[in-house]
Formats: structure tokens, sequence, C-alpha cells
């Protein structure tokens, strides 16, 4: 299959795209942001406003979101991850592990660069 198979997949099928990005945010949220900042980096920037919406979602509104990881064995566990917002109540920074990564986006909410301290 060529990658343009792939993209009209998603697109016919949208809730097939929600499925596939759960699966990577419970077997392991910190990966999706790491993969998404590295695709963001070489100038494609989805990924990583994709990962912003699924920490929203899981957020629920609040100032933390969860991430999952999953072991070998299938062993699923869960950590709060603290969020903040900015006055549109878009997520603008996240707190994983050691290092806080801040968030500049755009009017429509889409991320325009990032730093990390």
């Amino acid at each position: 299959a060529n990658t343009s198979d792939y993209t009209d997949f998603f697109v016919s099928n949208p809730q097939e795209f929600f499925a596939s990005m759960s699966n990577q945010w419970f077997t392991n949220s910190e990966r999706v942001l790491e993969l998404g900042l590295i695709r963001f980096n070489n100038k494609f920037p989805e990924p990583i406003n994709q990962f912003l919406f699924y920490a929203d979602v899981y957020s629920l509104g609040t100032n933390t979101t969860i991430f999952y990881s999953n072991d070998l064995n299938g062993n699923i566990s869960s950590v709060k991850i603290p969020v903040t917002r900015d006055s549109q109540n878009r997520i603008n920074s996240i707190k994983a592990g050691n290092k806080t990564y801040n968030f500049s986006l755009n009017s429509s909410g889409n991320v325009v660069s990032y730093s990390t301290n």
C-alpha cells in the first residue's frame, strides 16, 4: 500500500484515526509527545497538535491530563500530568517528567513553536 491509501483511509474513516491515536496514547502517552515534537522539528506540525488535542480530551477541562503507559505484560498505569492554559482555555504547557514544554499557539490553536525548561 502507498501513503495515499492510508491518507484516504483516515479521511474516509475518521473514527479509525481517533481509535488509532487512542491506541498509541494508552500504550505510552509520553512517547506520543516525544514523537510529536520530533515530527514538529521536521516540519510536520499535525502530530503535536493532535497530541495537544488528546491531552485536552483526557484533561476534561481541568489543569491536569492523564498519561498512560503499558508494560510488556499488558499492565496499564496512569499518572496525572500538570497542564496550563491560555486565555482561550487551550493547553499551552505540559509538565512531563522533569521537563516543562511550553507551546506558542496561533489564533487557530495550532502550535507554531515550543520550548522546554
